[in-house]
């Protein structure tokens, strides 16, 4: 024989939807009935949901909303004194909640761009379910004081608010955040500008690098802030630069190539184009056997020898890799070089870019992490002893790298950290310059 409650179920549905007088009993009260409804709805929230694109961040969000549902109903059925209701009250009240937010979901398609940040469709939606909680707990409660009816009906109003407007108050607490971080947020970027921008970025980073003809010995240093998601990145990037051509005296340049937010406008873009670019052109300026090309990376790096290339939206770039820095050295007849990785796990990139004309100089061993990459800062723990240490006069490169890793040694013990283990490489050709005092 048909259970009565499943057979009379799309009828009492209608009527609790359309918020009419319900009989409690006609509404299922078994835990597989609660069980299904519960993860077809969340299923069907999801199929309906009209932004996709990060569907794992939001993978929860939904099971927690019909969650906080399930809560209101047994929290009603419990002041109410109706406990072997309490599954009845779950059902109807995950009812409410999951045809709440299809509606939700309906509404946001055919809203479009332009209601995309308008508060009002989630407020009439949550406004609804408020009404129809109040009208299940007042009809389906069967004689009880209106006192207790008013206390359930509260309790449960309250918890599918915090359901139902679960997404505004998440987006408050974002603007909330973000209003009091130390960090400013980043501009919204015009992607045309930025673009267009870049050959006049690119030719003004060149202007700064010496010019060709020069008789004597030039220095050419090219600092890369590819990370852009945070400005530390941009400023390890500049100082680094200025201290190297500091160090190497008259006939040396810097340029910087950067993704900070700081430097979006007055910079040119730290990307696989641009440093080809600026390669390419020092390749024709240089000679290979007497001037030196030095180049110093900042981001957050990979154990595949890749740095993390983004702009401050977060927007991905190529990132640029081991591989294509020593097909861009090669193609530009780079040739005597000193690179420095200041990011995780760069002692990767000795492998790949070693050579008789390179010295190599890296923030962490292949398998170790650096430290120190927040915004707080001005640089990172590597970036802050390199800096210091290449600025001093009368030493030579080898005890300037040796005095930095002794320096991030101790910072690292200091706080606690595992050590990220600074890793060198001198090749055949430039131990004089690896060993001489300037």
């Amino acid at each position: 024989m048909t259970n009565p409650s499943i057979r009379t179920l799309p009828g009492a549905a209608v009527r609790l939807l359309t918020l009419q007088r319900v009989s409690l009993w006609r509404l299922p009260g078994d835990p597989r009935a609660v069980a299904v409804l519960w993860l077809g709805a969340y299923l069907a929230i999801k199929l309906a949901s009209p932004d996709r694109a990060y569907w794992y961040y939001e993978l929860a969000r939904p099971l927690a909303q019909l969650g906080l549902a399930v809560v209101a109903g047994l929290l009603a059925a419990g002041l109410l004194g109706k406990g072997g209701d309490a599954l009845r009250f779950a059902f109807g009240f995950l009812l409410i909640t999951a045809t709440a937010l299809l509606l939700q979901a309906a509404l946001d398609q055919l809203a479009g761009e332009a209601w995309s940040d308008d508060p009002g469709r989630d407020f009439f939606v949550c406004a609804w379910g408020m009404i129809a909680a109040v009208r299940l707990v007042a009809t389906a409660s069967g004689w009880h004081l209106p006192a207790d009816k008013v206390w359930a009906s509260l309790a449960a109003v309250l918890v599918l608010a915090a359901s139902l407007g679960w997404r505004q108050g998440e987006s408050a607490l974002i603007r909330y955040a973000a209003e009091r971080e130390d960090t400013p947020r980043p501009p919204d970027i015009d992607a045309e500008q930025l673009w267009t921008a870049q050959p006049a970025l690119v030719s003004a980073a060149l202007a700064k690098l010496p010019a060709p003809g020069s008789t004597a010995p030039r220095t050419y240093v090219v600092g890369v802030a590819a990370g852009g998601m945070q400005r530390i990145f941009g400023r390890e990037a500049a100082k680094a630069g200025a201290a190297l051509a500091g160090r190497f005296g008259p006939g040396s340049g810097a340029a910087v190539l950067s993704n900070s937010a700081d430097d979006l406008s007055r910079l040119a873009l730290a990307n696989r184009t641009n440093l080809a670019a600026v390669l390419g052109e020092i390749g024709r300026r240089a000679d290979p056997q007497r001037d030196l090309v030095v180049l110093y990376l900042a981001s957050h790096g990979s154990r595949d020898s890749e740095l993390s290339t983004t702009l401050p939206d977060y927007t991905r770039l190529q990132p640029i890799t081991a591989s294509f820095l020593a097909d861009a050295l090669r193609t530009a007849r780079i040739g005597r070089r000193v690179i420095v990785v200041s990011a995780c796990y760069s002692g990767s990139w000795i492998k790949p870019l070693a050579a008789p004309d390179a010295i190599l100089f890296t923030a962490s061993a292949a398998d170790r992490t650096s430290f120190g990459c927040d915004d707080k800062r001005d640089t990172t723990v590597f970036g802050e002893a390199f800096i210091h240490r290449t600025g001093e006069r009368g030493i030579s490169l080898e005890d300037a790298f040796a005095s930095v890793r002794a320096d991030v040694n101790e910072e690292e013990a200091k706080s606690g950290t595992a050590r990220s283990l600074p890793q060198s490489f001198i090749g055949t050709n430039m131990q004089a310059l690896w060993s001489g005092r300037d």
